[in-house]
């Protein structure tokens, strides 16, 4: 996007993640193209809003500058409680906070897509069951084209149903 080229507080980039971008897209999760994050540097997210031109700018004009523990006037009054909550930490305990999060955030995704597999697993079941069962009726085939026969002959005046 153009406009915002010259911006002070908002960069759009395009990175290769298949060549030279790999190792930055697997940092940040990028598992499919296109993608789109938002967000501090060390703390990007997922976009998840429309993928329109418009609906680009719109959200772009709401972007404000990402909160952390340098800018605390950016930050909600419950992000403001956790970077206090967090300074005091040390570097292995912000990790090993993080990584419960990955973590979670893993489980939880496991999780749904089971549930998924399932779902599809159900729908196969139910798509073969009314297969075999539409299969089973009666064809009634000739049964149509005698009423359509007599119907037509009924609207000629030729017989009385």
């Amino acid at each position: 996007m153009i406009e915002y080229a010259d911006s002070d507080t908002l960069l759009v980039a395009d990175i290769d993640c298949i060549n030279a971008g790999k190792e930055l897209c697997d940092k940040n999760g990028v598992k499919g193209f296109p993608t789109i994050k938002y967000g501090s540097v060390n703390s990007l997210e997922d976009y998840k809003g429309g993928r329109s031109s418009t609906d680009l700018k719109e959200f772009a004009s709401k972007l404000t500058p990402p909160c952390n523990s340098e800018t605390l006037e950016h930050c909600s009054e419950k992000q403001q409680e956790q970077v206090a909550g967090y300074q005091g930490k040390t570097d292995g305990e912000l990790q090993e906070i993080i990584t419960g999060y990955e973590n979670a955030q893993a489980d939880i995704e496991t999780t749904f897509k089971k549930g998924v597999e399932g779902l599809q697993g159900r729908f196969e079941e139910l798509q073969k069951e009314k297969d075999r069962a539409l299969g089973e009726l009666e064809d009634v085939g000739i049964a149509r084209v005698l009423l359509g026969k007599r119907t037509q002959e009924a609207h000629e005046g030729r017989i009385e149903l």
